[in-house]
């Protein structure tokens, strides 16, 4: 199977996701060889603090590409004062030589003031595998935002992301995200 971490990896079994989506510290799980081949390794994991961040290049947190199955994303963790640019912040699965993609990893930006930075640019799809997450907490924010965008590259032969029972500002699913809801949720 492919990779898993926020999204399931393509074939990967379900319940095989881990990891907190409002604080995620964990890699994403690289994908299986195939034969000989090897798979792609799972993306890694990066935890920014900072007063004001300026983005206007990419954070990648990338699952590899593989002629094997493909890495999960990993993990972006970041905690800012203010947040401004118009770059892009990813943890994407990736693609394999056989279809088989890594799941999306996880996303969370907590901040106090959003200064211009657009959140469409913040990228947590799987290829052809899971929609990972993306948590949005703002200051005036009580519970925070939940994203899973699979930017229509998911298809059926990956177990659905499972969102449990919670409280969020907002919840958005999009782009054929795949999703199953576990309990009551209020957004």
């Amino acid at each position: 199977a492919a990779g898993s971490h926020g999204g399931h990896g393509n074939l990967a079994p379900a319940g095989s996701t881990y990891d907190d989506f409002r604080s995620p510290t964990r890699p994403g799980a690289g994908g299986a060889a195939s034969g000989t081949t090897p798979g792609g390794n799972g993306g890694g994991v990066l935890r920014l603090t900072a007063n004001r961040l300026q983005l206007d290049g990419t954070l990648n947190a990338n699952g590899d590409i593989a002629s094997g199955r493909g890495g999960a994303g990993g993990s972006i963790f970041l905690t800012v004062q203010e947040l401004a640019g118009a770059g892009f912040i990813n943890a994407l699965g990736n693609n394999s030589g056989n279809g088989l993609g890594g799941g999306g990893g996880r996303i969370a930006v907590h901040y106090g003031s959003n200064l211009g930075f657009d959140f469409s640019r913040v990228l947590a799809r799987g290829h052809n595998a899971g929609a990972g997450t993306i948590f949005l907490k703002g200051a005036a924010q009580s519970f925070g935002e939940l994203r899973l965008d699979s930017e229509n590259q998911g298809d059926t032969s990956h177990s659905p992301t499972v969102v449990a029972a919670d409280t969020f500002d907002a919840l958005r699913f999009s782009r054929n995200a795949r999703v199953i809801v576990t309990g009551d949720v209020t957004a």
